[in-house]
C-alpha cells in the first residue's frame, strides 16, 4: 500500500491560524499606542494655544520690588563680622550699649531705679530721674592703649595694635609715649622732653697739663731780628730727661707747639697739643716765712720779690685758652663728666662746661658743673627753649 503524501498546510493549519491572530493583535496594539500619543500631543498643543490666548484678569499690576530680597541674599553671601560692627549701634551680633540708671548729684532725695538704660540718656526712661553727665568714654578697638579718636586724628590705624610701639615721626618716642605726654606723634619737634632721658653717669675727672712752665729767656725774633721774643722752657715731670735729669725739657719759641720734635724720626716726636701764645713777665712780693718784722714795733712783715710771670697757652684741638704761672704744676685744663642718654639704644657723652650735644633733632649746652667730684651736678640748657635743668649723680 502506497504511503500517503503529507500536506504542510493541512498538518499545521492550527499553528498558522494562531500565528496570524498574534500578528493581527500586535498591529492593533501598535495602532492604539500611536493614536494615544497623537492624542496627548494634540492636547498639549491645544492647551498651550489656549493659555497664550488668555488675557490677565487684572491690568496694570506693578512688578514686585525685589531689592530687599536681593539685599538679604548679598548679606547671606557676605555676612558681617564682629570687627565691622559699629559698637554704638544695636545689631544681631552686639546689643545696644547700656548703663545702670543713676541720679545726678543735683537731684536730691531721688533714688535711682537701677534699670539698664541707653548710654547717653539724659533722663531714665523708667523712673524719669536726671542722669549724671560723665566724661566721654574713649573707644579703643585694638586695645593698644590709644583711643580710636586719637589714632584717627593723627593718621594711625585704630584696628592695628602694633602702632602704639611705633615712632611715626622718628623723634625717638613711641606713639604711646607721645599720647601720654599729649604731644604730636606726626611732628618731630613736638615730643616729650629729651632731658628726662638724660642722667649723670660718672664722677668728675680732670684733664691736667702734662708739663709746667719753668723759665723764659729773651732771644732775637727769627722772623725779625730787630725784635725780641722769648724762648720758653717747659718740663714734663712724668718723663725722664735726655741725661737722666728729672723731667723731659721742652724749649719752644712763642707761637710754637710745646713738645719735642724730631725731624729725622717723626715717630720719636713728643707733641702736647698746646701752643704758647704769649708771655707776661711779672713779679710780686710775698712775706718771708719766719723773718718777723723789719723794724721792731712797726708791725710790718718782711717781704721779698718773687717771679710771678705767666704764659698764655691755647689748645690746638678746640682753641681752649689756658693760663699757666711759672712753676705751677698739675694745672687743670678742664673737667670731664659722662652723661648717658637712655633712648635709641643708649648713648654716652663725655662733656666739659661749654660743650654742646645733640639729642636727635635738638641741641643742648653744658652750662656748668657743681657739687663734689664724686657726686657732681651738671646744668644743661636747651638751646631752643632756653630751659635749664640740673642733673645730679645718684
Amino acid at each position: 500500500m502506497a504511503a500517503k503524501k503529507k500536506n504542510f498546510l493541512v498538518d499545521h493549519w492550527d499553528y498558522l491560524v494562531a500565528l496570524g491572530g498574534i500578528a493581527v493583535l500586535a498591529g492593533v496594539v501598535m495602532f492604539s499606542f500611536g493614536k494615544i500619543a497623537e492624542s496627548v500631543e494634540d492636547g498639549r498643543q491645544e492647551c498651550e494655544m489656549e493659555i497664550r490666548a488668555r488675557k490677565p484678569a487684572h491690568e496694570g499690576v506693578e512688578r514686585a520690588n525685589m531689592s530687599h530680597l536681593i539685599h538679604v541674599f548679598k548679606t547671606a553671601r557676605n555676612p558681617p563680622t564682629l570687627k565691622d560692627v559699629d559698637p554704638k549701634k544695636a545689631n544681631f551680633l552686639a546689643s545696644e550699649r547700656r548703663v545702670i540708671c543713676m541720679v545726678d548729684p543735683s537731684e536730691k532725695g531721688i533714688k535711682p531705679c537701677g534699670n539698664p538704660i541707653p548710654q547717653g540718656a539724659e533722663t531714665c526712661p523708667f523712673c524719669g530721674a536726671k542722669q549724671p553727665t560723665f566724661v566721654k568714654i574713649d573707644m579703643d578697638t585694638d586695645h593698644d592703649g590709644l583711643p580710636n579718636d586719637w589714632e584717627k586724628k593723627f593718621g594711625l590705624n585704630p584696628k592695628d595694635p602694633t602702632d602704639a610701639a611705633k615712632d611715626k615721626d622718628g623723634d625717638g618716642f613711641t606713639n604711646m609715649e607721645e599720647f601720654q605726654a599729649n604731644t604730636d606723634p606726626t611732628n618731630a619737634y613736638s615730643h616729650p622732653d629729651y632731658l628726662d632721658s638724660l642722667s649723670v653717669a660718672s664722677e668728675v675727672t680732670e684733664t691736667r697739663l702734662p708739663f709746667f712752665f719753668e723759665s723764659a729767656s729773651p732771644v732775637p725774633n727769627p722772623t725779625n731780628r730787630a725784635e725780641t721774643t722769648y724762648r720758653l722752657t717747659f718740663r714734663n715731670p712724668s718723663k725722664k730727661g735726655m741725661y737722666g735729669q728729672m723731667g723731659e725739657v721742652y724749649r719752644v719759641l712763642i707761637g710754637e707747639e710745646i713738645g719735642k720734635k724730631d725731624d729725622r724720626d717723626p715717630k720719636k716726636s713728643v707733641m702736647t697739643g698746646f701752643v704758647a701764645t704769649a708771655y707776661e713777665k711779672k713779679s710780686e712780693e710775698i712775706p718771708i716765712k719766719g723773718a718777723g718784722t723789719g723794724v721792731k714795733g712797726s708791725g710790718k712783715t718782711l717781704m721779698k720779690k718773687v717771679d710771678a710771670s705767666v704764659v698764655h697757652l691755647k689748645r690746638i684741638l678746640d682753641g681752649k685758652p689756658v693760663t699757666v704761672r711759672i712753676n705751677q704744676k698739675n694745672v687743670a685744663v678742664d673737667l670731664h663728666v659722662d652723661l648717658f642718654f637712655s633712648r635709641g639704644g643708649g648713648k654716652k657723652f663725655t662733656v666739659t662746661p661749654g660743650d654742646e650735644i645733640a639729642l636727635y633733632n635738638r641741641k643742648y649746652k653744658i652750662v656748668e658743673f657743681g657739687g663734689a667730684p664724686n657726686a657732681p651736678t651738671v646744668v644743661v640748657e636747651d638751646l631752643l627753649s632756653k630751659k635749664r635743668k640740673e642733673f645730679r649723680k645718684p
